[in-house]
């Protein structure tokens, strides 16, 4: 029961530093983010609730969402892009949820976007990498193409109207460029 005590005001306190004044503080807060879902428990780990991390990404997905905005700070929205992609590599399914759509299509427009800044832009490319799997062995063992991934099927499945569209695109066009990431690259 302390653990969850413990998480709960680790959650509480990103959540409030996020909204600080400071990019500093804001920042630190975004690249904490990472860690605390991408150690939050599997929603397939049967002895935990099913629905902890969707709880825990759903408080925190408002949050997210605001470093995500136009109006915040270079810094800022490059500490998110390293804390997501931390989570990412950490819960590799962690996005791949109704909970986590809202975040993976704010990264896509991010990552798309000819007005961001080009190091956020090539951030959240890597995020979207990461998050979507690509790159990955498939079930049987095998490397998927460059344009399909298990979690890129899965984002295509959940997406809403034309987004599903536009992420296919998008990876066709730039993610497939981008050669295998290790973690020593970002």
């Amino acid at each position: 029961m302390a653990s969850k005590d413990i998480s709960d005001a680790t959650v509480a306190l990103l959540r409030r530093r996020s909204k600080d004044r400071n990019p500093v503080i804001r920042s630190a807060a975004y690249r904490a983010i990472g860690p605390l879902l991408g150690r939050s428990p599997s929603p397939s780990d049967h002895k935990l609730t099913a629905t902890t991390t969707t709880l825990a990404l759903k408080e925190m997905r408002h949050d997210i969402l605001k470093g995500t905005r136009a109006s915040e700070q270079v810094d800022v929205q490059l500490a998110l892009a390293r804390g997501l992609i931390s989570a990412a590599r950490m819960h590799p399914n962690l996005f791949l949820c109704k909970a986590g759509m809202p975040i993976l299509d704010a990264a896509l427009m991010l990552a798309m976007s000819k007005s961001t800044r080009p190091n956020v832009q090539k951030q959240f490319q890597i995020f979207l990498w990461v998050a979507l799997q690509m790159g990955k062995d498939n079930d049987q063992g095998q490397r998927d193409g460059p344009m399909m991934s298990a979690g890129l099927d899965k984002y295509i499945k959940l997406a809403e109207g034309e987004n599903g569209r536009i992420m296919m695109k998008f990876v066709t066009s730039t993610l497939a460029k981008i050669e295998d990431l290790e973690e020593e690259q970002f």
